[in-house]
């Protein structure tokens, strides 16, 4: 997918979503693990035990189904950050490696669903679209893919909330990284506008 492609996803209405190849940092999976899943569970309230990853799984692929086409799931949900697999079978490209616009899209549904499970928990009705993504490609991805968001914090929603009441709307930056085989293989950074249920 070369740079300045448009393209439209079924995650929501998307513009100029973009793609390039660059030198990415050496980090593995359990690197990551160990920086979203433990040392930021304290950045956001334990609101959690009532979403369960299967059920934000379970909506994904009724409302997105791509997503199920691409065998995506929703393998964790913390509050602050999600972890999204996605099997290379399912997102072959013609190299016999993980087809590009998969990369970017698991990057996406990562911080869609982070965004989405925090409203959930907060029983807040919105509609959550993404306006805008960038994924930059380091290597191919030879394996099955891996997703993480880097951990929203209290601040963060706070500030998503508050711009929520006050207007009606909201929007927000997220980043995950996608790993292959436990290496950084890409980084897809999404905006997302949460619209209020009314508004939307």
């Amino acid at each position: 997918m070369g740079a300045g492609r448009k393209a439209r996803l079924d995650a929501g209405v998307t513009r100029n979503a973009r793609a390039r190849v660059v030198s990415l940092p050496s980090c593995t999976t359990s690197d990551y693990n160990r920086l979203s899943f433990t040392a930021a569970a304290t950045d956001l309230d334990r609101r959690t035990s009532d979403l369960d990853s299967h059920e934000i799984t379970r909506y994904l692929h009724e409302q997105i189904p791509i997503t199920a086409a691409m065998e995506i799931e929703v393998a964790e949900f913390s509050g602050p950050s999600v972890r999204v697999t996605a099997p290379l079978a399912a997102n072959l490209n013609h190299q016999q490696s993980a087809f590009g616009g998969s990369i970017s899209t698991v990057g996406i549904v990562a911080g869609w669903a982070v965004l989405w499970g925090n409203f959930r928990i907060r029983s807040l009705p919105i509609n959550l679209v993404i306006a805008h993504t960038e994924t930059e490609m380091g290597r191919p991805a030879c394996g099955d893919l891996v997703a993480v968001t880097r951990p929203l914090g209290d601040k963060a929603i706070s500030e998503l909330l508050l711009a929520l009441e006050q207007f009606g709307k909201a929007r927000t930056n997220v980043t995950a990284d996608i790993f292959c085989q436990d290496q950084l293989v890409a980084k897809s950074t999404g905006t997302f506008v949460a619209l209020a249920a009314s508004d939307a």
